[in-house]
Formats: structure tokens, sequence, C-alpha cells
């Protein structure tokens, strides 16, 4: 049977990925492991540009790539992946990150809307104090008062 272009290229890169994957196997397994709060919320977040997802899960991997790195230097076989999820402090850093990434989706809204009501009201002191010491000093003229008129002919004039 005959491959075209590609196919070939495909059946290759298959191959590749394969290898690698059998090569990297503790690796990847226990990178899936550790990445579920993540795939979950890929999975189950509604929102359309996922921004929880991508809050928790830009922790999440710098936890897990943490904890990889760890593993390197300790582990290395298939037969001490078993080792390596058993141990709590490889799960501590890569699920706390993630935890840490979800408060922070949580508080960080309600932060800075607190913080904008604050500059909010005090920007509108300022202004009246101001206010206040404009009036002072011109008049009750300065202070003035702004109407606003509709044209409704103009509008129907020009409304098409």
């Amino acid at each position: 049977m005959a491959f075209s272009q590609r196919q070939s290229s495909l059946l290759s890169l298959a191959i590749c990925v394969v290898m690698v994957s059998i090569i990297y196997l503790p690796s990847l397994l226990f990178f899936s492991f550790m990445m579920l709060p993540s795939i979950f919320l890929i999975y189950y977040d509604t929102d359309r540009e996922h921004i929880k997802a991508k809050s928790v899960g830009s922790l999440n991997v710098v936890g897990v790539a943490h904890a990889l790195t760890y593993s390197y230097q300790k582990y290395g076989s298939l037969s001490d992946l078993r080792t390596l999820l058993g141990d709590p402090a490889n799960w501590l850093f890569p699920l706390g990150l993630s935890l840490v990434g979800f408060l922070i989706y949580r508080t960080l809204p309600s932060i800075i809307r607190g913080w904008t009501e604050f500059w909010l009201n005090r920007k509108e002191e300022l202004l009246k104090e101001r206010q206040a010491f404009l009036v002072q000093q011109w008049g009750v003229k300065v202070k003035g008062t702004l109407t606003a008129t509709i044209d409704y002919d103009f509008l129907k004039k020009h409304d098409k």
C-alpha cells in the first residue's frame, strides 16, 4: 500500500509522538495527573474567554513544572512513578498553586472594584472642593447649570 506525502508525514509524526511519550511516560503521566484541575476547568468553564481556566491553569503549570524539575533530579523511571505520586510534597505545590490561581480569580475583581470606587469617590470629593473654592472666589454664576435640549425636528430630518 502506497502512502501519499501527507500520510507518510502524519505517520512519522505519530511514530515520533508515541516514541517520545514512551520515553517520557512517567513525566507525562505525572503532568496529566497534576493538571486535572486545569483540565476540568477548561471543560466546565462556560465563559467564552475561559478566564478561570487561564488563571488556574497558568499557576498550575508553574507548580507542575517545579514538581517535574524536582522529579527529574530525584526520580527517572516508570517504577519511581508510584513514589513520585505517593509523595504528598509533590502534590502540594501544583495543587496549591492552582488553588492560589482560583483565589486570584475570585478576589482580584472585587479588589479592583473597591479600589476604583475609592478612587472615583476621592476624585469626586476633590472636584466638589474645587468647585466650592471657585464659587467662593468668583460667585454662583461660575457654577452654572448645564441643560440639554433636544431638537426633535433635526433628529427626524436626519434619522434614516
